[in-house]
């Protein structure tokens, strides 16, 4: 496996996207590095921040390639400019990131051990949030859940979707679909892509990799904050539509949510979201 190890490399782009986090202190970024340590190489990251300022550059033996866009305009944006730099790069594999993924040691080689078997497929790792699988999840109805288990191997786009951060994939099979459609800047952007994929016959080829993520919407914030958070929640769900044609089930999936909620905060203010997104978006 070391063998191919230097190549999968040099054929890799990870893309890791930040905001309002100082680098060296994403675990995501923590992860990269302390594994570019551990084997004695370097390799070209691509780092996208969204953050309202520019970044300082960390000091690293990792070849990065950092991008600022103040507009925060979301992964969606994000990942498809990682692919553009890919291409010039004449990258076969992408890796798309968030800045809450960890990983253990020895990632990376297991990504390429992956890549070598199976060259066609996404290669997702098994990624929880505390205990909770988060991907890959049952996807129905346009809702997704978590599974009780999940094992290696090749499943099924039908019912199986898979969150951004920790997706490998090859960079002719991210152009197929026709990348990330950034009218959906966060929410709903993997169920996009997803169902992008789904439309090329693609797989998802499950490794047995565990990931820990930390996925916002397993958490409550400030009110305010989630209230902001909801709408975007709301716009990207919206905006879903277009590709499932199921406006009524995406309209009760929000409702709900902004019940739970609304119990939550003590207050009307999601319904009241819900209702303006779907008047207004």
């Amino acid at each position: 496996m070391k063998s191919k190890l230097p190549n999968f490399l040099n054929d890799l782009l990870p893309v890791l996207v930040v905001y309002n986090c100082p680098i060296p202190q994403s675990s995501t970024w923590q992860s990269i590095t302390e594994e570019s340590q551990r084997l004695g190489v370097a390799f070209d990251v691509m780092i996208y921040d969204n953050s309202p300022t520019a970044q300082r550059s960390p000091e690293t033996s990792i070849n990065l390639h950092y991008r600022h866009d103040q507009t925060n305009a979301g992964v969606s944006k994000a990942y498809n400019e990682g692919f553009q730099l890919a291409q010039q790069l004449k990258k076969k594999w992408l890796l798309l990131l968030d800045q809450d993924s960890s990983f253990p040691p020895g990632w990376i080689e297991l990504y390429a051990s992956a890549a070598n078997e199976d060259d066609q497929n996404v290669i997702v790792p098994i990624a929880r949030s505390g205990e909770k699988i988060v991907s890959p999840f049952n996807y129905w109805l346009c809702h997704g859940s978590s599974p009780k288990k999940m094992e290696s191997g090749i499943i099924s786009l039908q019912s199986n979707y898979a969150i951004n951060s920790g997706l490998l994939i090859p960079t002719q099979l991210f152009e197929k679909t026709g990348g990330y459609d950034e009218l959906v800047p966060l929410d709903f952007s993997d169920f996009v892509f997803m169902h992008k994929l789904k439309k090329t016959k693609a797989h998802l080829h499950v490794v047995d990799l565990p990931l820990n993520h930390q996925l916002s919407s397993h958490h409550y914030e400030e009110g305010g904050k989630a209230q902001e958070r909801f709408q975007l929640y709301c716009i990207g769900s919206k905006r879903f539509i277009h590709y499932t044609r199921q406006p009524l089930v995406h309209f009760l999936v929000a409702i709900f949510r902004a019940l739970r909620l609304g119990i939550h905060y003590q207050t009307s203010g999601f319904i009241k979201t819900v209702l303006r997104t779907w008047a207004t978006v």
